[in-house]
Formats: structure tokens, sequence, C-alpha cells
């Protein structure tokens, strides 16, 4: 119940089977994923959340960006099977600094050439800024991204995400810009 509980708050859905079998080494219903994750983890979904209500985020948002979150740490979910595949080299990616103002640059690394795409989007999921929208070899890149959206204008403080697609593969990562 208390799972379920959290679930609810985060905005995410119960799977099917949660309830028919017995997870966990003490035999406890529930997530078996949720073992996987850190304390450290759990407050970072929290955090989020608590940040995505404030600002009147969707529980569809919402549900986005904790699965978002899950999936940078290889945690699935969706079926309660533990641990996703980890990503096959297509794409590997960081930012540095990481808090950063006013700027940070997205590293990343392609395992094939082909269209690619780099995106900023805030923590309710909307798009704020196209950093790379083209064709790119393979091998290391790097965007800079300074902090403002399409428009121009400077963005404030809080949780913003990156996300690269190329060949058919993508990978989201959290930044956070710091005033």
């Amino acid at each position: 119940d208390a799972v379920a509980a959290l679930f609810d708050e985060w905005g995410l859905d119960m799977p099917e089977h949660h309830g028919k079998a017995k997870c966990g080494k003490h035999g406890k219903k529930g997530r078996p994923w949720m073992q996987n994750l850190t304390e450290e983890q759990r407050q970072t979904i929290r955090d989020m959340v608590r940040e995505m209500r404030q600002s009147g985020a969707t529980r569809e948002a919402i549900h986005d960006a904790v699965q978002k979150q899950l999936q940078e740490w290889g945690v699935d979910n969706n079926g309660g099977q533990g641990l996703l595949q980890q990503n096959d080299g297509a794409i590997e990616a960081f930012n540095a600094p990481n808090p950063f103002n006013p700027t940070t640059t997205i590293t990343y690394t392609l395992g094939e050439a082909g269209p690619v795409s780099v995106k900023i989007y805030n923590a309710q999921g909307r798009l704020i800024r196209t950093l790379v929208d083209g064709q790119a070899a393979a091998g290391t890149h790097q965007a800079i991204w300074d902090g403002r959206n399409d428009s121009g204008e400077m963005l404030s403080t809080g949780a913003y995400f990156y996300k690269i697609t190329a060949n058919g593969k993508t990978v989201t990562q959290r930044m956070t810009l710091m005033k």
C-alpha cells in the first residue's frame, strides 16, 4: 500500500503484476526495482516531483520526468523486471559543469554517423531550446548551452533535461541551472 501511495504521488501507474507476486528478499509485494534505488535516488525523485507539482506540472509531465530519471539510472518501472539493458554504446553523454552557471558543455559520443538532435527541456517536459539538429559523424561532439531558450531569454534556476537522439537511440540526462 505504501508503494502504491508513492506511485500515485509520483504520477506513475502500477504494473499489472502488483499484488499478484511476492517480490524482494523479504517476500513483500511491490516493486523489485525499488530495491535498486539508493536513498539519495529516492530523495531526488521526491524533490523533482515536489518541484514539478509546485510549478503546476500535469500528472503526465510528472510521470514522464520520473520515467526519464529512472531510465537514466537504468531502472525499469514498467514491467517490474529489474534493471534495463545497458546502453549498447550508440550514444554516450554527459554535461559539465553540473550544476552550472551560466553555461554547460554537453559532450556526446556517437557510435555511428547519422542524423542527431540535441534538445533542452524544462522539468515540465516542454521543449526549451534546440542546440543541434542535423547530421554528425561517428565520434565525440560538443554542444554548449548558455541557459537561454530559443527566444534568447535567460531561464530561471532549476532542473532541465537534455535529450540526444541519434540513429534511433535516445539518451536523456538531467542538469541543474544555478544562479
